[in-house]
């Protein structure tokens, strides 16, 4: 008799634990977004943690679901922290930062790495915060009328995004020595 409460088939998931788990790092990319932030006077923005559960969606859920779960959960915590008219930015900037570093990710074959931190999740972090770093830059742009908008944002999305590459391969290093069947 199969248990109900593990996927079928070993190293498979159920339809069901798969949108469970989008949700629920949904959920923790909206609170790291929204909890864990810095003011920023320039800019009427703040420098968050968020950038770092993006990029560990993608690490655990892998492209698709990673990209679902990193663009809702960011756009929900611009339109629940009062920044509405960011929404649609923040969904489709994410949203493509998990997109691409999930595809870098894949592109790397994911084989085995030995040592303690993945060489390729190195290179989906920074290929998925340069992709945030040029949205934003952009989107400061278009929203502002100037390029000094853009320029005054630019510092504080530079260390968001290094912050979040680190965070992001710290623990995904931890929690593949203590939790590696979370990981796709």
């Amino acid at each position: 008799m199969e248990n109900r409460n593990t996927p079928a088939a070993a190293g498979t998931r159920s339809q069901l634990y798969e949108l469970m788990l989008t949700g629920l790092l949904a959920a923790l990319v909206m609170a790291a977004t929204s909890f864990f932030r810095i003011p920023v006077i320039a800019t009427n923005g703040y420098i968050h943690l968020g950038d770092a559960m993006v990029l560990l969606s993608v690490f655990i859920l892998g492209r698709r679901n990673g990209t679902i779960a990193a663009a809702s959960g960011s756009a929900l915590a611009d339109l629940l922290g009062g920044y509405a008219h960011w929404v649609p930015w923040t969904f489709a900037i994410k949203g493509l930062m998990a997109f691409v570093a999930a595809t870098v990710l894949l592109c790397s074959g994911e084989k085995k790495e030995t040592g303690p931190v993945s060489k390729s999740e190195i290179a989906a972090s920074l290929a998925g915060s340069l992709v945030m770093i040029s949205g934003y830059f952009m989107a400061h742009r278009v929203i502002y009328g100037t390029w000094a908008a853009p320029f005054a944002a630019l510092p504080g999305n530079i260390v968001q995004a290094a912050a979040g590459v680190v965070i992001a391969v710290i623990v995904s290093a931890a929690m593949r020595k203590t939790a590696p069947q979370a990981f796709r």
